[in-house]
């Protein structure tokens, strides 16, 4: 649920809201149910497409551009390079198969 809301804010491009819950989780070190950290679920979220089915090439393309445009608008942001940094490592091990 929180992962799929995360993504949900990068595919509706809220990057102000995404660079604000990153700051939180930052500060906060919260946990969800089940122990997981907030930190953790934020980039697990953002670094890999919101699929309903089986991933393909364009899905992480079309997730590299939202990416792309977020550090666009908020160029110093750290979460944002994370995100993009976990998408390409997650996209190596998805091309590898």
């Amino acid at each position: 649920m929180y992962c799929a809301r995360i993504n949900n804010l990068l595919i509706q491009e809220d990057f102000a809201r995404l660079e604000k819950i990153a700051q939180q989780n930052r500060a906060d070190k919260g946990r969800l149910l089940g122990g997981y950290w907030k930190n953790s679920e934020f980039f697990r979220a953002t670094g890999y497409p919101l699929s309903t089915g089986i991933l393909t090439d364009s899905d992480y393309e079309l997730q590299r551009d939202r990416i792309k445009k977020w550090i666009a608008a908020f160029p110093e942001s750290a979460a944002a390079r994370i995100s993009l940094s976990e998408l390409y490592s997650n996209y190596g091990y998805f091309a590898r198969g």
